[in-house]
């Protein structure tokens, strides 16, 4: 019983879970910008290398093409990066940063 009352209270959960569909590009990159940020500082560098990929895959969507978010994305780049030299895995990311 306790574990049908946690999937229904769960299911609830999702479906009034917010998601970014209706948000502006910069408010959703500028959220999770500071979401790295937060991991990056706590030592939470795997966390925070998932979420800057998320992040780099948001930016690169044709739709996403405004320089209002060039800053942002250069901010999101460097902890994509960071997070990413400091959980041993550059040489992962070296291709596409050279894309670029």
């Amino acid at each position: 019983a306790e574990k049908k009352r946690k999937t229904k209270e769960w299911e609830e959960r999702e479906k009034n879970a917010k998601t970014f569909d209706n948000t502006l590009p910069e408010l959703e990159i500028y959220a999770t910008t500071l979401l790295i940020i937060f991991l990056s500082d706590n030592e939470r560098h795997e966390d925070a290398a998932e979420a800057s990929a998320y992040a780099i895959d948001r930016i690169s969507q044709a739709d996403f093409n405004r320089r209002t978010l060039d800053l942002l994305s250069a901010r999101v780049y460097y902890r994509y990066a960071l997070s990413h030299e400091r959980t041993q895995r550059l040489d992962e990311i070296r291709p596409h940063l050279l894309e670029l």
